[in-house]
């Protein structure tokens, strides 16, 4: 046996310290490596190494790393052979000495071969026993090397991956093909516009690959050569731009110690357009002169026909010279430097002009072009710009169309024409032009589409016609629109919006007005502040801040009161919407016409003419007249507060009725539906159709009766809520009934089905009623709150002024003066009470008359006046008493108005009748005859001061309630009607718009009033026939008898008001008011 049993024993013992052995010296190559790339890789990103020979050399270090590792491994693992591993066993102290080397050794010369065999079979039995654990430390040293060999290639790693190697110039290390390359390449140097304009810049391509910095040699004719060192990419390229060049350059590259070739860049000398002008010669029975035109890129308008004799220069040479359109081409003369020719347009087109010079270079900048715009003797264009689409009629039915017109001759006429569906009969309406020559009109107008006979449902046609003023007339037709007219559930839904919208604007307005009362006030205060420490120097000139905040005060007021215009007139569309629809009374439409009133009113011309004055003193910068403009700006945003917060009350609960009157109506539509669907339930062929009908039915019945929860939650009265809550579960068990009879019906129970719409129909009929019922309940309640609060406030009033007399008394036997004082105090304080339930009051009713708000006061200013009278050193006692008296005046005249006030909100007539209405009339038309005529003077001697024209349109406003007032009472035919137009009246002269028109409006207003006084005598008045006068003739004087009982009839009397009580003496307005007040009490016979 020979010795291969030990060898595979000690093979199989060192196999595990071969391999550790082989893997440690193959990872110290491969650290070498990586330590190698990542310290290369740090000195290229920060510049020590830029060179691509850098990037051969690392390269050539990897592989040795590498192959050297290997080669270490290779000879490592070779180095445990089985000798070498049973040596170093021996070394170790494993084995003997000689132990296992001499068996491997072989057999010595006289011994015996059984003897070596059973020596080798034992040692390797040992050895596969033993040499494992013996040969462990020294694989434990390997793996252990192995381990920081990886280690730091780990560190190595991080460290490459630290300096960003696919990024900057550390990327070259990865391409080292591109170094041997830029080692072995070329530079080249590539010129990117080889000729340039003078003045322009040249463009250089450089590539050094390789190489991170180049250096551009550059120089013109007789200049020496100039050097420019330009960085270069990561790929080693570069674009390089000049100055602008003015002769020629040559440039060259140098990288490395190589050099580029010369590249030249030629400079061309500028050649352009000198003039290039066109002259139209128009067309001969236009009869106008040839007009000469500067070709600058304007479209040229020209009439049909028209020849244009073109003509420019250039500063060189010329050899063709052509205009081009998408139409065709023209070529035009050419003579040295110029050129000419002419050319006819057809058609709308834009021409460019083409010139080759004689050289071959082309014109410098963009070819001059003419836009030609080509008019044709054509129909007059008519457009309807508003709406200009197809739309829904608004729920004023009052549509604003406005017609644009134009044409080359002139417009002689336009009209609308429209139908009532689409097979309907065609109508016209001529439309008004203020200027038939113009070549173009603007018309506005608006479609009272109720009048012309739409209803619900319907569709309008329209469009609009227009003839030119041409010798042969030509007419055009705009497209035709159509307007819809919303369903009846269409409309109230539209209704529901608007109110909505509405509401919210007022309330949004009240809010800002309150906002800024306070800080026009707090402005005021300022001023008052900064005139008090400059020591009363009301000469010195604003600061520019405190102007500032001023007109910033002015402009929002500007603005709050556009807004309030706009609520007005959003509240007259509803007040129109009422009275037109009928949508539950003519009390609904009064109500909301109280509110526009009361809008009306809070937009005085004072207020303006109060804003007009802050303006002119913030832009005087006068402090004085600044600080007045802004405490009586202060006052009228005080009554303008007051009037927006009391209309949005009234409005809120002018809303709450409509929205009830439109659920009432809703009621009523759906039981006339019901009625219509109960027919075709008793017969089979139609059931398919009454049973999809019955389901949209029950759909609305239940949002009716979700509105109706809705409103339930809104209304204050306890009764109506639940009468509102009842009247939801009566239409839901309605709509129960109708889902009921369209399953009957689908089910083929006709009669069935028929019973339970039935049965849905007289639930529908009830619950309009109902609602009705409810709503005037609500009315009624609100009536009673209102009344209610008037009595507090009169019964307190009358304790007021009860006490008052007394303390009046007491100053006039010369009491007490603490005492009196302290009393004074106590009704002031109680005065002010009650006018705080006076204005709550008001906001809940506009029958409340604000004279009483007036009225309490002046009655707390006397009440302050007697106070302070009482208050000095020296009180005066005849000055408290007659301030005292005053006061109690005030309260006499509160008292009174709150009892007339109490009347009309329990329903009682407000007014005399007929006779005093006809009397109120006559007078209001004298008055309206003398504003006619101070109009006329005015407009005769030339317009006259603002101030006079705020005047007259104050007066005229006042015109304008006056005859609101009247309409809203019923007293005067077609009152509303010239109410409005003195509205309007009065609205042009506060904008200082006082014309011959105007004026004449005025004339005719005047007469239309007079014709009303006479018609409420019974005089018809004939306005075809001609006015005569007639002689005097002889007349019977009748003296007057005594006061007719009747008169009395319904405890109406008129009490002075305060600026006729005040022209009296203390006693004698006493006198007067308990007079008025003992006529007040008379009971009626």
């Amino acid at each position: 046996m020979n010795h291969a049993l030990l060898d595979d024993a000690l093979d199989a013992a060192a196999r595990l310290l071969r391999g550790a052995s082989g893997l440690a010296r193959l990872m110290l190559g491969v650290t070498s490596a990586a330590v190698l790339l990542a310290v290369a890789a740090w000195l290229f990103r920060l510049g020590a190494l830029d060179a691509p020979g850098w990037v051969l050399a690392v390269w050539v270090g990897l592989v040795v790393a590498v192959l050297t590792g290997l080669a270490w491994g290779r000879h490592a693992i070779r180095a445990l052979g089985p000798w070498h591993v049973a040596r170093r066993l021996e070394v170790d102290g494993a084995w003997r000495r000689g132990s296992l080397t001499t068996v491997l050794d072989g057999t010595a010369r006289g011994t015996s071969s059984d003897l070596h065999d059973a020596a080798i079979r034992r040692s390797a039995d040992d050895v596969a026993a033993r040499a494992g654990v013996a040969l462990a430390p020294h694989v434990d040293i390997e793996v252990h090397r192995a381990r920081r060999a990886l280690m730091v290639t780990g560190i190595a790693l991080v460290a490459l991956f630290a300096a960003r190697p696919a990024r900057g110039a550390t990327a070259r290390l990865w391409h080292p093909l591109a170094a041997w390359h830029a080692i072995t390449g070329a530079v080249r140097l590539d010129a990117v516009t080889p000729v340039v304009p003078r003045g322009g810049t040249a463009t250089f391509k450089l590539r050094a690959i390789g190489h991170g910095r180049a250096t551009l040699s550059t120089r013109s004719p007789g200049e020496a050569w100039q050097e420019t060192e330009v960085i270069l990419d990561p790929d080693g390229a570069a674009t390089h731009v000049t100055a602008p060049l003015h002769a020629d350059m040559v440039a060259r590259l140098e990288a490395g110690g190589r050099r580029s070739p010369e590249v030249r860049v030629q400079v061309r000398l500028p050649a352009f357009l000198g003039a290039f002008t066109a002259t139209a010669h128009y067309p001969a029975y236009l009869g106008l002169e040839p007009e000469t035109f500067t070709v600058a890129g304007d479209t040229l308008v020209l009439p049909e026909g028209t020849r244009l004799a073109l003509s420019g220069r250039a500063t060189a040479a010329i050899s063709e010279a052509r205009l081009d359109a998408s139409g065709g081409s023209t070529r035009l003369d050419v003579a040295g430097e110029a050129f000419q020719g002419d050319l006819i347009p057809r058609r709308d087109d834009t021409w460019l002009l083409r010139v080759a010079l004689a050289s071959g270079a082309a014109l410098d900048g963009e070819s001059p072009a003419i836009p030609v715009r080509i008019v044709p003797d054509s129909a007059p264009l008519v457009e309807v710009a508003v709406p200009g689409v197809d739309t829904v009629a608004p729920p004023s039915m009052s549509l604003a169309v406005v017609v644009s017109v134009r044409d080359d001759h002139g417009v002689s006429g336009a009209a609308l024409e429209w139908r009532i569906g689409a097979r309907g009969t065609p109508r016209r309406t001529a439309l008004s032009l203020e200027d038939a020559a113009s070549d173009r009109a603007l018309v506005a107008t608006a479609l009272d589409l109720a009048a012309l006979g739409l209803r619900a449902g319907d569709t309008m046609f329209y469009a609009a016609t227009a003839t030119d003023n041409a010798p042969a007339r030509h007419a055009g037709r705009s497209r035709e629109f159509a307007v819809r007219i919303p369903t009846a559930g269409e409309q109230q839904d539209q209704r529901a919006q608007a109110t909505g919208e509405a509401a919210i604007a007022l309330d949004s307005l009240a809010t800002r007005a309150r906002r800024m009362q306070r800080q026009t006030e707090n402005l005021a205060q300022e001023r008052r502040r900064a005139d008090s420490r400059s020591g009363g120097a009301d000469t010195d000139p604003m600061t520019v801040d405190a102007a500032r905040k001023a007109e910033a005060a002015a402009q929002a007021q500007e603005q709050l009161m556009a807004q309030a215009e706009q609520a007005r007139q959003a509240v007259s569309e509803l007040e129109r919407a009422a009275g037109r629809d009928g949508l539950a009374d003519s009390a609904l439409a009064a109500q909301l016409g109280e509110i526009r009133e009361l809008l009306e009113e809070a937009l005085t011309p004072e207020l303006r003419q109060k804003l007009d004055e802050l303006r002119a003193a913030t832009k005087a910068l006068d402090s004085e007249r600044t600080r007045d403009a802004l405490t009586d700006l202060a006052k009228q945003q005080a009554a303008l507060r007051d009037a927006l917060e009391r209309a949005r009350e009234l409005f809120k609960r002018a809303a709450l009725e409509t929205e009830m009157a439109n659920m009432a109506q809703e009621a009523r539509r759906l039981a006339d539906a019901q009625k219509d669907v109960n027919k075709k339930l008793g017969q089979a062929d139609s059931a398919a159709a009454a049973a999809r009908a019955e389901e949209s039915l029950a759909a609305a019945t239940d949002s009716l009766a979700s509105t109706l929860d809705r409103a339930a939650a809104k209304v204050q009265p306890q009764q109506t809520k639940e009468g509102m809550r009842a009247a939801a579960r009566q239409a839901r068990s309605a709509a129960q009934k109708m889902r009921q009879a369209a399953s009957q019906s689908r089910d083929g129970e006709q009669q069935q089905a028929k019973s339970s719409g039935e049965a849905a129909e007289q639930q529908l009929d009830a619950l309009e009623q109902q609602l009705d019922e409810e709503r005037e309940e609500m009315q009624r309640a609100m009536r009673e709150e209102v009344t209610k609060a008037l009595d507090r406030a009169l019964a307190e009033t009358s304790r007021l002024a009860e006490r008052q007399q007394a303390v009046a008394e007491g100053f006039r036997r010369g009491a007490l003066v603490t005492t009196a004082r302290t009393e004074q105090g106590l009704l002031e304080e109680g005065a002010t009470k009650v006018l705080m339930q006076v204005v709550e009051a008001a906001t809940k009713n506009a029958l409340v008359s604000p004279q009483i708000a007036a009225a309490f006061g002046a009655a707390r200013v006397s009440m302050r006046a007697a106070i302070e009278a009482v208050s000095t050193a020296s009180p005066n006692l005849r000055e408290a008493a007659d301030e005292a008296g005053n006061a109690v005046d005030a309260l006499a005249v509160a008292a009174y108005q709150l009892l007339r006030s109490r009347d009309k909100v329990g329903g009682s007539k407000s007014g005399s009748g007929v006779e005093e209405a006809m009397q109120q009339m006559q007078q209001m038309a004298g008055k309206q005859g003398e504003m006619a005529q101070q109009g006329q003077g005015m407009l005769q001697e030339g317009e006259g001061g603002m101030q006079q024209l705020m005047q007259l349109a104050m007066q005229q406003r006042a015109m304008a309630q006056q005859l609101e007032r009247m309409r809203a009472a019923g007293q005067v035919p077609g009152a509303g009607e010239m109410g409005r137009e003195a509205m309007d009246l009065s609205r042009n002269l506060e904008a200082g718009r006082l014309s011959r028109e105007t004026v004449e409006r005025q004339q005719r207003l005047f007469r239309r009033m007079i014709d009303a006084g006479r018609m409420l005598q019974g005089e018809e008045q004939d306005e075809t026939k001609e006015r005569r006068s007639e002689a005097p003739q002889g007349a019977v004087v009748a003296l007057p008898g005594r006061l007719d009982p009747d008169l009395l009839r319904d405890n109406v009397v008129r009490v002075p008001n305060w600026e006729a009580l005040q022209r009296l003496s203390p006693d004698d307005r006493r006198r007067v008011l308990d007079y008025f007040r003992r006529l007040a009490d008379v009971n009626p016979p």
